[in-house]
């Protein structure tokens, strides 16, 4: 992205300021959206731009491959970021170097669907659960932006949703949201550490890609959005990471500068309930330098559920809890060092560009530690 001029120049005449929603279709029509039907929508037509590449010409993983933990290890740096998802004893691992240049992996456990998502724009990395009214449904890439945001598309009703929020946002399935997955993001050495025996989404992925390079270089120092339309929110750095929390339908707003000088922080959210952020694990920015792995390091927390209201104290190697000192790994997971047999519950967060989770949720709760 270092020459970005070339890249408004495509994109600023698909960008149609002042189209009427009619033009919209037609023009969409003519892209090859045949099958979408555009006279349900629940977004103003002008906020939907054009990213550039047209439907999958980023290339969403359909059937993916994964291998070892032990092979992973010869391609996949210890400080490379991955985004983490368990289902049962079955528990895989998303490199950020795979997602960036892909951007949607569609898998499945047991039968069950879901997608893993990360947009670069955003720094959004979320799962969803694809599997809704008894079926099993693929999603792509549309090409399409909305507050910076990727557009998603499915292969069912060819509907387009929102990926920051998991929302239909046009076509006959609005009024549907996919269910977010709890799924933290820590680095590969922790995740090797914790699951020996996980296994990693393979660079096999039958498209010749630079794996490990970033498209995005020095995206993440930059003072303004990428293909950002409309106001931004001026309440923080608009490229500043914050912890965004949906608890008990409703919204909140940590940034992540709260936690960066501590390896962990309670939240009280409301009646006395708490959360706690975990801030174990750290890994190089995927939108920093040429090469991910020689990136700037970045926090990666992990948040739960604190129902027993646990105070923990960090020993210089583990973090420990003051009531029956297990030690505790990124993951929630706590115990002695022969057994874990104690789990935190996650909650439904992500770690976003302040910009883009503002965006959608201007009005969610600002917390402090």
């Amino acid at each position: 992205m270092q020459n970005w001029w070339l890249i408004i120049a495509f994109v600023w005449p698909y960008m149609a300021l002042g189209q009427t929603d009619s033009s919209f279709i037609q023009q969409w029509r003519k892209e090859g959206w045949t099958g979408t039907n555009f006279y349900k929508s629940v977004v103003p037509y002008e906020e939907i731009i054009s990213g550039g590449p047209p439907r999958d010409g980023i290339p969403p993983i359909y059937e993916p491959k994964f291998e070892t933990v032990e092979n992973a290890q010869k391609w996949l740096p210890d400080s490379e970021p991955v985004i983490v998802h368990k289902q049962g004893e079955k528990v895989r691992a998303y490199p950020y170097r795979i997602l960036i240049w892909h951007e949607i992996v569609n898998d499945q456990i047991d039968g069950k669907s879901f997608i893993v998502t990360f947009c670069p724009l955003c720094n959004s990395a979320i799962v969803y659960n694809t599997h809704f009214q008894g079926v099993n449904h693929k999603f792509g890439v549309s090409g399409k932006l909305r507050n910076s945001d990727m557009v998603m598309w499915d292969h069912t009703t060819e509907s387009w949703w929102q990926q920051l929020t998991g929302e239909a946002i046009v076509g006959d399935a609005v009024g549907t949201s996919l269910e977010m997955l709890p799924s933290p993001a820590i680095s590969f050495g922790s995740f090797k550490s914790i699951f020996p025996q996980g296994k990693i989404l393979s660079q096999d992925t039958a498209v010749s890609r630079p794996y490990g390079d970033n498209p995005y270089v020095g995206y993440d120092q930059s003072k303004i959005p990428f293909l950002m339309r409309g106001d931004i929110d001026q309440r923080l750095p608009p490229l500043s990471r914050v912890i965004g929390i949906e608890w008990n339908g409703k919204f909140y707003t940590l940034p992540l500068r709260e936690i960066a000088k501590y390896r962990w922080g309670r939240i009280e959210v409301e009646d006395g309930q708490e959360l706690v952020v975990f801030n174990l694990s750290s890994a190089n920015s995927s939108l920093n330098q040429r090469e991910i792995a020689d990136s700037q390091l970045v926090d990666q927390v992990t948040v739960w559920e604190n129902p027993e209201k646990l105070k923990f104290v960090w020993d210089g190697t583990h973090l420990r809890d003051s009531k029956e000192n297990r030690q505790w790994n990124a993951m929630g997971q706590g115990g002695n060092e022969y057994q874990l047999n104690a789990q935190l519950i996650s909650v439904k967060y992500g770690v976003h560009f302040a910009f883009a989770w503002l965006a959608f949720h201007p009005d969610s709760v600002f917390l402090k530690l």
